[in-house]
């Protein structure tokens, strides 16, 4: 029998916000575009698509989600598209993207399950991730805390999720830092 280990051929990063439960995960099976750069005129929830939308319409349509790719503390906080200028090349979006800037980068996907398996980082002490799972089902999942009671990867799971998942919901309890995401992981 081949090797069963898990090797991962895409993965994203993902933050918990407001539109969590709602939001599901992105996958590169619902992925639309490639980063898309903002541009100037950019600001809250008005992104000003440095693309002409009217040339990618099918791929940036009311509904679907849009995830911040620009690296830093805003990278993978997702939101909903709320509106389309194919005009101005404008999207009005549900909720601020982590403060996505003039020159930061998004991917718009789908908005549909795509389960996959999750790890965290770093896992710091008393962090609790409520998720739903490729059967539909909310699960409660109490990823820390980190051997020794501090914070730290716990060696015993190493941040890794034991079975798959489609949403990462907003109840989640994750320590604010630099490593408060969760990395997607599909094969």
């Amino acid at each position: 029998m081949p090797n069963q280990l898990f090797y991962p051929k895409t993965t994203f990063t993902y933050r918990v916000s407001s539109d969590s439960d709602k939001l599901y995960l992105p996958s590169p099976r619902n992925q639309m575009t490639q980063d898309i750069r903002a541009v100037i005129g950019t600001v809250g929830t008005t992104i000003v698509s440095g693309v002409k939308l009217d040339d990618i319409r099918e791929s940036v349509q009311v509904g679907m989600a849009l995830f911040n790719t620009t690296g830093g503390g805003g990278m993978g906080i997702g939101c909903f598209i709320t509106e389309v200028d194919y005009t101005t090349d404008t999207i009005t979006v549900s909720n601020n993207p982590g403060g996505l800037p003039v020159n930061g980068t998004f991917r718009i996907f789908k908005n549909a399950p795509d389960a996959c398996l999750i790890r965290q980082p770093l896992i710091d002490g008393g962090d609790i991730l409520e998720v739903m799972d490729a059967g539909g089902n909310i699960v409660v999942w109490p990823s820390g805390p980190a051997a020794g009671g501090g914070a730290g990867i716990n060696p015993s799971l190493f941040g890794a999720c034991p079975f798959q998942v489609t949403q990462i919901r907003k109840n989640s309890q994750i320590k604010t830092g630099p490593f408060d995401y969760v990395i997607c992981m599909w094969n």
